[in-house]
């Protein structure tokens, strides 16, 4: 049995136990990612959020947007990056944070594809009635995992 992945279907408190080992063992590989990813998410929001809201024209509107775009992108794949570096302390492979950043660009555009799909799907589930939206969205949830897993 491996050490943070088990054999087989378990009972919610050795779910719980094995959580919080891969929690252990991944916190020092992915808290400065996060730190940053978190940061790059937020420094262009509050710029947004400290423009002058007297001027209702659209262009000084759109262009702070438009100028965060390369923060959320990077942000993104610092992102997936630590799933991809979670991923590996779980399998029990050793992968830099660089290479695990290669990997995540690489599949930046199959995740944007993915996360299209899962709005448009869980929309319209949404749109048709309530219940149907909830369990699309519960039952597409893991496929952005799996897309940064195989």
């Amino acid at each position: 049995m491996k050490k943070y992945l088990p054999d087989a279907p378990l009972m919610l408190w050795e779910i719980v136990q094995y959580s919080f080992k891969l929690y252990s063992a991944t916190l020092r590989a992915v808290i400065l990612l996060s730190f940053t990813a978190a940061m790059l998410c937020a420094i262009p929001l509050l710029g947004i959020a400290s423009l002058d809201k007297q001027n209702y024209t659209l262009a000084p509107q759109i262009l702070p947007w438009i100028a965060s775009i390369p923060f959320f992108l990077l942000a993104l794949g610092l992102q997936i990056t630590i799933v991809q570096k979670i991923f590996c302390v779980a399998i029990e492979s050793n992968i830099g944070t660089f290479a695990a950043f290669k990997i995540s660009v690489r599949k930046m555009p199959t995740l944007f594809f993915i996360a299209v799909q899962y709005s448009v799907i869980v929309l319209a589930g949404t749109m048709l009635l309530i219940i149907p939206g909830v369990i699309l969205c519960i039952s597409l949830l893991f496929s952005f995992i799996l897309c940064i897993m195989y």
